[in-house]
């Protein structure tokens, strides 16, 4: 019976220490994709890249509203989701509500360049604020993962 419980224990610590070792791996589920597939879906919803200072990608952005905006909102997604994957809060907070809407695409997502980290997640949070237009109020919409960035 000693035997046992000794296995036991020695397979529970073991498994503890692959998760302790392995957790950052565990926290971050990104979906990839090329940029032709990124430019495609974006451009089926009337969205287009928003590009960086430097011509790389940081996310989406809606086209022209055609009007003067209200403010301007700062979308970032749950874990595991996508700048694509938030195409509906555009319809609802874009052209309904009349807002600029940005949609933040995390570093490793899509076809992102750089690894998901709460560093670097962070990182492309802010560079990503100083981007935005500041001739009207500005709000940041965080949904899972995202309402910690936007906090």
């Amino acid at each position: 019976m000693a035997k046992v419980l000794a296995f036991a224990v020695a397979i529970y610590v073991a498994l503890g220490v692959f998760v302790f070792c392995a957790q950052r791996s565990m926290l971050y589920f990104p979906s990839v994709c090329t940029a032709e597939r990124v430019d495609f879906e974006a451009q089926k919803f009337g969205l287009k890249r928003w590009l960086g200072p430097d011509g790389k990608p940081m996310g989406l952005k809606q086209a022209d509203l055609g009007r003067l905006a209200q403010g301007t909102v700062m979308i970032m997604y749950g874990n595991g989701g996508s700048a694509v994957g938030c195409v509906h809060y555009v319809s609802d907070i874009g052209y309904l509500a009349g807002f600029n809407v940005f949609i933040l695409e995390y570093p490793g997502y899509q076809d992102r360049a750089g690894r998901p980290t709460e560093e670097s997640i962070f990182e492309a949070a802010d560079a990503a604020f100083r981007l935005l237009p500041t001739n009207a109020p500005i709000y940041l919409v965080g949904e899972s993962l995202g309402s910690g960035v936007a906090s």
